[in-house]
């Protein structure tokens, strides 16, 4: 059977001989990052398309070698359109999870005039939404596949294209008007809305449905990191763990899972917890607060503020971690879990990008990070 992987590899050796071949043959020193790096102006045509067929295998593979569910991430903001379109109509949910549905007959299903859905879809499947394994039929890809099957990454696509994409054209505006970049209040998010609400989560709270989509997306981000084994809760016994800002509870109920007697109060906005659902046989309770207000459950054994300090200006951090210190008795312990940003250039660039990301994003919603 054949390796797709392997093949890719191969083709990519190969065209690198032939680059460097020409780049011997013409005295041309060998591509690089500094100014005076790029050698393509002086490409021939035949030159251009080794580069052309290097480019198209090594974005294969890393199309292939990466997460579906990371692919949001790495959506130019001109693929917005194609969101938009999928999300608005329905798209991926009347397509087969199994087969495939030609254009006229989606386009019927959706309301969409057929050459504008076709042109717009298309743009997508060369970006790996959607495939079009025979001519004029749609079928699903892995990534598209997930918005139909996980709640999470539908929501978290929904998420990026209407709270995070238009912020980012307000990010210098917001920093020419608020040079200090330190108030949730005064952030390109709070331009782009138009918004006099303090926080990026007052104004979520706004639209219904918003508050609701924004906490099912945060289940797309438990994936990365494994608590319920990572940290020695045992030593809690049967006693009580207070999670600020748990959202709908997505950790705390693994945690519980794993440690029954454990008693777990999840805390966090109204607009979140009114969505949360309790679970038989756990012991797993939600709670409206606000946790910059002082802790209204006293002598916990363990308070956790997961995911949440970096969405604030480190004034506002403190705040929450002070908020805490009332209702703290002798002994208990408070669990911060946060990604730790390693040095700039330290880790792989792929992971550096991806950090940056996330980073400029926090800054844009609420002058966090």
């Amino acid at each position: 059977m054949d390796n797709r992987l392997t093949t890719l590899a191969a083709s990519i050796n190969e065209g690198i001989s032939k680059l460097n071949a020409y780049l011997s043959e013409c005295n041309l020193p060998c591509p690089s990052f500094e100014p005076s790096g790029s050698q393509y102006d002086h490409f021939n045509s035949d030159a251009e398309g080794i580069a052309v067929g290097i480019l198209d295998a090594t974005q294969e593979l890393h199309d292939l070698v990466r997460n579906p569910r990371d692919l949001p991430f790495d959506h130019h903001f001109t693929l917005i359109p194609v969101h938009d379109v999928i999300t608005n109509f329905g798209v991926a949910r009347k397509v087969p999870l199994d087969g495939d549905i030609s254009y006229a007959d989606l386009a019927a299903a959706t309301g969409v005039e057929r050459g504008a859905l076709t042109r717009l879809l298309r743009y997508g499947i060369v970006s790996r939404i959607f495939q079009e394994k025979r001519p004029g039929f749609v079928s699903h890809s892995a990534y598209t596949k997930l918005w139909v099957e996980d709640k999470g990454t539908e929501s978290l696509n929904a998420m990026i294209r209407d709270d995070i994409f238009p912020g980012r054209n307000y990010i210098a505006d917001a920093l020419e008007k608020w040079p200090g970049a330190d108030e949730p209040h005064q952030t390109a998010f709070q331009l782009a809305e138009k918004s006099s609400q303090p926080t990026f989560f007052h104004q979520l709270a706004q639209t219904p449905g918003r508050a609701e989509r924004f906490a099912n997306s945060m289940s797309y981000f438990s994936r990365f990191e494994n608590i319920a084994e990572d940290y020695p809760w045992e030593d809690l016994r049967s006693g009580t763990l207070v999670e600020s800002g748990g959202s709908q509870g997505h950790t705390a109920f693994k945690i519980a899972e794993k440690h029954p007697a454990l008693k777990i109060v999840v805390q966090d906005m109204p607009e979140v917890i009114a969505f949360a659902k309790t679970k038989e046989g756990r012991q797993v309770s939600f709670m409206e607060h606000d946790f910059f207000k002082e802790q209204p459950v006293k002598g916990a054994d363990a308070y956790m503020i997961r995911w949440c300090l970096h969405a604030w200006s480190d004034k506002y951090a403190a705040r929450i971690l002070q908020a805490l210190l009332p209702a703290m008795k002798e002994g208990t312990k408070v669990l911060v879990v946060e990604a730790v940003t390693p040095p700039f250039g330290s880790i792989p660039h792929t992971l550096q990008c991806r950090l940056c990301e996330y980073d400029t994003s926090m800054l844009m919603l609420g002058s966090a990070k």
